[in-house]
Order: structure tokens, then sequence, then C-alpha cells
């Protein structure tokens, strides 16, 4: 094979290859907001990453157009609970103030 072949079939594979990255990340998107409002930091885990949010904090998993999998919070007591995804950085996840150990999907913020 000549390296003009080689050289053509490595440019197609590149540009195959960023297409469908761009279209997983949805080329525009920011990310996935997690923000918790409770006094107490959360451990959040996806299917493949495992976050602390920190009491009274916000953050973003940056990249991110979906979660495809279900996420799961952790409260400082103890107890879990789960939401089903997929979850989608038109929505952000919320754990709000008070003596309530939930996580809830809400629009995302526009901020």
């Amino acid at each position: 094979m000549s390296a003009r072949n080689r050289f053509a079939q490595n440019g197609l594979l590149l540009l195959a290859v960023t297409a469908a990255l761009t279209a997983c990340t949805g080329g525009d998107s920011d990310g996935i907001s997690i923000v918790n409002e409770s006094s107490n930091e959360v451990v959040i885990t996806t299917g493949t990453e495992e976050l602390i949010i920190a009491a009274d904090a916000e953050t973003v998993i940056l990249g991110v157009d979906c979660i495809p999998d279900d996420v799961r919070a952790e409260f400082a007591s103890g107890a879990t609970e789960t939401i089903a995804g997929p979850i989608c950085a038109d929505q952000e996840l919320f754990i709000p103030a008070g003596d309530t150990e939930t996580i809830d999907v809400r629009p995302a913020s526009q901020n």
C-alpha cells in the first residue's frame, strides 16, 4: 500500500472519529450541573464516575451531553437514592436544602 493511500485512510478515520465524538458530546454543551443546597456533602455515582459534591456547592460534569446510566446519591447519613437515566444537559441534578435527603432532576439553570 502506498504512503498516499495510508494517508488518505488515516485522514478518513480521523474525520470519522471526530464526527462521532462531536455527536456524542452534543458539540455545544457545557455539561451537566449538579447543585447541592444541603448542609452536607453528597457522593454522586454515575455509571463511570464518583463525584463528591461539597455542602452548599455546585459542580458541572464538563463535556457530557447525557448520563445514560442511573445516578445514585449517597448522603452523609448513609441513605441513598437513585434516579433513572438518562440525565441530559438540558436538565440538572438538584439536592435541596433541609433535612430531607433527596435528589431531583429539574430543568437546567440558565445562568
